[in-house]
C-alpha cells in the first residue's frame, strides 16, 4: 500500500520503526505516526534536540519504550503521545540482559537499568576505533553460543566480553569504509556484514567461525548505473 507523503519538506525519514503496533517515522527530526483510518501521517508528534541516528522498539524491565537516538542523547516514548529528551550520548542502542546498551558516536558503550534517569548509566568497553567510526549494534552468538553484543564499525566488526568490559575484533576485516559495516545484522543464525555493495556472511561454530562473500556484487559484479552502498537491512 502506497501511504501520502510524511509532510512537504526535503528531509529524508531516516528511521521506521513500531509502537504498541502503530507505526511511527522520523523525517530528520521530526516524530510523526501514520493513521490508519485517514490515511494519513497526521501532524507532528514531536521535535527532537537533533537528527535521528537510529531507534529501538522493545521491553526494557516492566515498560515496552520506543526509543530514539540522535545527536547529543536520546529521546524516549511509552504511549506516543509523550517524549522525554534525555542528554547522556548515544547513536545506536540493543536490549541485552534486560538492560538498554546504548554506543555513542566516540565509541564508549554503555549500560542501563532505566532509561528516565541520565545518571543510572555505567560505562562499559570503550571500542578502540576513531570518532564517529560506530555504525551499529547488534546480538548475535559467539563460539560457544551464548548471545553477545557485536558493534559494527568503519573498520570491522568487534565482539562485547562483558566480563572483562573490553571489545574483541572479529574476522573478516577490511579496509576502512565509510559505510562499512552499515546495517550489519544477525539472520538465520549467520551475521551478514555489508561492506559497500559486498556482504560478508560470518557463520560461528563450535570449531570456529567462516566467512564467505556473497552480495549484488559476488558473480561477474553489477552495471555502473547500480553503483552505491547498502546502508540498512
Amino acid at each position: 500500500v502506497q501511504t501520502v507523503a510524511v509532510d512537504a519538506t526535503s528531509s529524508t525519514v531516516n528511521i521506521i520503526d513500531d509502537l504498541a503496533n502503530e507505526v511511527y517515522v522520523v523525517k530528520g527530526a521530526i516524530v510523526y505516526k501514520y493513521n490508519n483510518s485517514s490515511p494519513s501521517w497526521g501532524s507532528a508528534l514531536d521535535t527532537l534536540p537533533a537528527n535521528a541516528i537510529s531507534s529501538l522498539s522493545d521491553r526494557i524491565g516492566a515498560v515496552v519504550y520506543l526509543v530514539i537516538f540522535h545527536g547529543g542523547g536520546y529521546t524516549y516514548t511509552t504511549d506516543g503521545a509523550t517524549f522525554t529528551d534525555k542528554t547522556t550520548n548515544g547513536s545506536y542502542g540493543v536490549v541485552w540482559r534486560n538492560q538498554l546498551w546504548m554506543i555513542d558516536s566516540t565509541g564508549q558503550l554503555r549500560s542501563n537499568y532505566d532509561i528516565t534517569s541520565d545518571s543510572a548509566w555505567e560505562v562499559d568497553a570503550q571500542l578502540p576505533v576513531p570518532d564517529d567510526a560506530v555504525t551499529g549494534l547488534f546480538i548475535s552468538r559467539d563460539a560457544f553460543g551464548e548471545f553477545i553484543i557485536y558493534a559494527a564499525t568503519k573498520r570491522g566488526i568487534f565482539a562485547h566480553d562483558a566480563d572483562s568490559k573490553i571489545w574483541h575484533p572479529t574476522e573478516p576485516r577490511f579496509p576502512r569504509h565509510t559505510k562499512g559495516a552499515l546495517g550489519s545484522n544477525d539472520w538465520s543464525e549467520a551475521i551478514y556484514v555489508p561492506v559497500g555493495l559486498a556482504i560478508y556472511k560470518r557463520v560461528i561454530g563450535s570449531g570456529g567461525a567462516t566467512s564467505t562473500v556473497m552480495g549484488p556484487d559476488r558473480d561477474h559484479g553489477i552495471p555502473s548505473d547500480y553503483r552505491g552502498a547498502i546502508t540498512s537491512s
